[in-house]
């Protein structure tokens, strides 16, 4: 009489585990002759452009479904990471609350940064940058911290639709952020999001 359910349970319980882990899936690149090319993600709408000499390396899923991970590589170990993550609707905001909400979201975002060991984490209030990508909101900004002995920063990027939340991270030496800025801030600007 238990056994029955004991199998149904202990297979509801694999299922969830299942739909609850990380899936890696691929988002392609159109290949042309120019120097940028094409990449999209049909689950998502999001789309974006990358030098030639770059790819799109590990792309990860989960929340089912609705967040995914790239990693975006280029030559010379040049790497940035692109967090996306579909709004559910009864979430969603006007573009006059997502201006509103941009700069909000910075202090989660500091304090969830000092939670994970990020030391002396702190935004240079200087850097804010306000603007938009696509259409839509945007902010940047640069936080220092310290890895050991070495001043590092992370160089964040955030636009959003009352659809989509899409976030650029990247962690480096503070004396790389000049030339890292020459390098990706281009490919930010190709972002668009539904």
């Amino acid at each position: 009489m238990w056994r029955p359910f004991v199998f149904a349970a202990a297979g509801l319980l694999l299922l969830a585990f299942k739909s609850s882990m990380a899936a890696q899936t691929r988002v392609p690149c159109e290949t042309g002759k120019g120097e940028w090319k094409q990449c999209s993600d049909s689950d998502s709408g999001v789309s974006f452009k990358l030098p030639k000499h770059w790819y799109v390396g590990e792309v990860t899923r989960w929340n089912d479904e609705r967040s995914t991970t790239l990693d975006l590589l280029g030559p010379k170990k040049a790497r940035t990471r692109l967090y996306f993550t579909i709004i559910k609707k009864t979430d969603r905001i006007t573009p006059e609350e997502i201006e509103k909400w941009l700069p909000a979201y910075v202090d989660q975002k500091v304090n969830d940064r000092q939670r994970e060991g990020l030391k002396n984490y702190r935004v240079r209030p200087q850097s804010y940058e306000h603007f938009w990508i696509g259409g839509h909101p945007a902010l940047s900004y640069v936080a220092d911290y310290t890895e050991g002995k070495r001043n590092m920063v992370e160089y964040i990027t955030w636009v959003r639709s009352s659809a989509l939340m899409a976030e650029f991270f990247s962690r480096m030496p503070a004396s790389d952020l000049n030339q890292f800025r020459k390098l990706f801030d281009p490919i930010f600007g190709t972002l668009r999001i539904p």
